[in-house]
């Protein structure tokens, strides 16, 4: 058995997940979404009211009074979802507030906030309209540091089945492996997806800077953006192979050339 999970304290035996912790906020938005929903839908019944008169001549008889209902009912037909017929110096009022109120839509945007926070997602990715361009950049540069660590959990499961898979494949006979060699000594590394850049020029220029300096390496950088920086250059190689087979240049061509010329 692989196991995978959460483990924080020494005396924990169960992995438990990150969610767990914003489980009961998240029913309790989940739960307050219903029922916003059916008051909004009860504010949308419309109603009519009718107030008598306390002149007992102007009510006239029963069957007078039977009659005017039973007429207006008619005429409100379709136009109102009920009608309501009041006693002589009888009076009502609707007590009603906005639908959902302001309170009730910044409490749901604290709870999902909160919540999201519990798998490191800031609020700009929930909601693009909530900061500008730098505090989505910001936001999303926290939550790639803080999923490090997690990352790191998936690729160690990730190399563990990977082994396993190769030894299965040894052992059926499907993988030849050279002579004194076993599965650990096979290379092979899992790849984070990667973010796609914003700004590709000044994030290139920003990467070089870093190359040039020392700060990072090819394979680091490339690694970064979900790529392999030895893929890259063997896709790179087939594409300028196959350009001089059809005597075309390509720019990257002519940037190796003068690179060369000045090494």
């Amino acid at each position: 058995m692989i196991l995978h999970g959460y483990f924080e304290r020494y005396d924990q035996v169960r992995g438990i997940g990150l969610l767990t912790t914003a489980a009961n906020t998240f029913r309790d938005v989940y739960e307050s979404f219903d029922y916003a929903l059916a008051k909004a839908k009860a504010m949308q019944l419309f109603g009519l009211k009718f107030k008598r008169s306390s002149d007992e001549e102007a009510l006239g008889s029963e069957e007078e009074q039977k009659k005017r209902f039973e007429e207006r009912k008619l005429a409100l037909k379709g136009k109102a979802s009920y009608m309501i017929e009041l006693m002589p110096n009888e009076d009502m009022d609707v007590i009603e507030s906005g639908t959902p109120s302001t309170q009730f839509q910044e409490y749901t945007k604290l709870m999902i906030m909160v919540a999201l926070k519990s798998l490191d997602i800031c609020y700009s990715m929930f909601d693009e309209a909530h900061t500008n361009f730098y505090g989505s950049r910001a936001g999303i540069t926290q939550y790639v540091e803080s999923c490090k660590s997690k990352r790191e959990d998936n690729q160690n499961l990730l190399k563990e089945l990977t082994r396993w898979k190769l030894a299965n494949e040894v052992i059926a006979g499907h993988l030849t492996l050279s002579e004194g060699m076993t599965v650990k000594d096979l290379a092979f590394e899992w790849t984070p997806a990667g973010l796609p850049w914003w700004r590709p020029d000044e994030e290139a220029r920003g990467l070089m800077t870093t190359i040039q300096n020392g700060f990072d390496s090819y394979s680091g950088v490339n690694r970064s953006l979900g790529r392999e920086f030895r893929d890259i250059m063997r896709e790179r190689h087939a594409d300028e192979e196959f350009a001089r087979s059809l005597g075309i240049t390509l720019p990257t061509m002519i940037q190796q050339k003068s690179l060369n010329i000045n090494t």
